[in-house]
């Protein structure tokens, strides 16, 4: 830990880490946080349960997460599994500053003895990351097992070396191209800052008629699933996770500036799930509103985030503050 944090203060590629992710840590309950810590980073321990994980010592894991990056009060663990086969840490975090598509960053690190049973391990992961996607639709997740990145050398008497993944986020440019217009662009062809390739993102003038198409050919497997006479209540889990899960995907980003056109080209998909189903489904613009109040709700109540000023009630608690108005506006008597 001593070169850890040594290397922390001397050098900018460790002191800009936004998380630091270890397994093999072979912590226990007998060593405190104190003498693991790292300064300005918050500690997360996933230490592995002997009696569950039928060995006698441990490997265990640990989350180091910079206090510049994240509030550690934005830091909670969202999932902890040991078993036999597997040791799983999931940690929630939500930082100062995201790309507008994401709501949070969840940071799954793995651990997988040589003796597990490849095949159960990798049904345990599939299993955890598919249920904090159903909790945590627009988070951004991380599964630290599974990347190529810069290898670093090894801390101490380790025989691994460390990896380093940085994150590439191309920003769009608002001046040539609408966001939304970003969705359609073809995995093998990114945009790029240079002004030439501007111009080729730009081809589509509907951006969100491939993501309805691909909803669109889900429905036929929901067909499928009503011929073979199953309950009304699966056909209307599968349309959430398959077929809704599409069409809203990140939607409080981009409902607002989306053309009627568009939206009435994803509704047309929703009522074409519900003839199918015989079940009501909320329309898109119920989930736009039922998302926008949910993230308006937790802004309000964290009096940390940059946009709690947004949420402030009147004196009188009555209705909330209007940005660019005063009091005097929210008379009635005017």
């Amino acid at each position: 830990m001593d070169e850890l944090s040594a290397l922390v203060k001397t050098q900018r590629e460790y002191r800009e880490c936004s998380v630091f992710c270890f397994s093999e840590t072979w912590l226990h309950s007998h060593i405190p946080d104190s003498s693991v810590e790292v300064p300005g980073y918050s500690l997360v321990r996933g230490d592995r349960d002997c009696s569950k994980s039928r060995k006698k010592k441990g490997v265990g894991l640990a989350l180091y997460v910079s206090e510049r990056w994240c509030n550690p009060g934005h830091v909670s663990v969202k999932e902890r599994l040991c078993t036999p086969d597997i040791e799983l840490l999931a940690v929630g975090m939500r930082p100062y500053y995201l790309p507008r598509e994401f709501t949070s960053t969840i940071t799954i690190a793995v651990y997988i003895p040589p003796s597990a049973d490849a095949a159960v391990a990798c049904e345990v992961i599939s299993s955890a990351t598919a249920k904090l996607q159903t909790e945590h639709p627009d988070a951004f997740m991380v599964i630290t097992d599974a990347f190529d990145a810069t290898a670093l050398p090894p801390l101490g008497k380790s025989d691994h070396n460390l990896v380093m993944m940085t994150p590439k986020y191309p920003r769009p440019s608002s001046q040539h191209c609408p966001v939304q217009h970003l969705s359609i662009c073809p995995p093998s062809s990114p945009p790029t800052p240079s002004s030439s390739s501007t111009d080729d993102i730009c081809t589509n003038p509907h951006p969100t008629v491939t993501t309805g198409q691909k909803a669109h050919q889900r429905l036929l497997f929901l067909r499928k699933l009503k011929k073979a006479h199953l309950s009304p209540q699966i056909l209307v889990n599968f349309y959430r996770s398959t077929i809704e899960s599409i069409l809203t995907s990140c939607i409080t980003g981009w409902y607002g500036n989306c053309s009627i056109t568009d939206r009435k080209a994803r509704q047309r998909v929703v009522k074409t799930a519900q003839r199918i189903t015989g079940s009501p489904l909320p329309t898109i613009e119920a989930v736009h509103r039922k998302r926008c109040l949910r993230r308006a709700r937790c802004i309000a109540k964290d009096s940390s985030h940059p946009g709690h000023k947004l949420f402030t009630l009147l004196s009188s608690r009555g209705p909330f503050h209007k940005a660019g108005l005063t009091t005097s506006e929210f008379n009635p008597k005017r």
